[in-house]
């Protein structure tokens, strides 16, 4: 009996430390977001006002948990402090197909998401947010 009570505490503690706690938002489908590499399907484009409007709920989770609500960054940055910046394209990215609008890398709608040394997110920005039609 004294073994199987610290084996039913285990148990436990693995079921309740591997539920999914993303947010919860009506309409924001983090598989379709992950599956829109580079934004060149619009996907991310429809749904990164959500991610905008609702960016205190994605604060303080660390960097494994937002790859597995957004897919890996399209591209990252190590910046002053250890402090990481992940970069997820949304409109207009230079990894889709060429256009005159995805030519001019000042026109492409970025989501930035920068974490602190301790690997917690700390601020969301959606750079050319303005330049969206939603």
């Amino acid at each position: 009996m004294k073994i199987i009570y610290p084996l039913y505490v285990l148990i436990a503690f693995f079921i309740f430390s591997c539920n999914s706690n993303h947010p919860k938002i009506e309409g924001l489908d983090y598989t379709v977001w992950k599956y829109d590499q580079g934004g060149c399907n619009g996907d991310r484009e429809k749904m990164v006002s959500l991610v905008n409007e609702n960016k205190e709920q994605f604060l303080y989770f660390n960097q494994n948990k937002i790859i597995s609500m957004f897919g890996k960054p399209e591209n990252q940055t190590l910046f002053t402090r250890s402090q990481t910046i992940y970069f997820y394209h949304v409109k207009n990215s230079s990894l889709c197909e060429e256009t005159e609008d995805n030519a001019d890398n000042s026109k492409t709608v970025m989501l930035q998401i920068r974490f602190d040394a301790l690997n917690r997110s700390k601020e969301l920005f959606v750079y050319n947010y303005n330049d969206l039609e939603i």
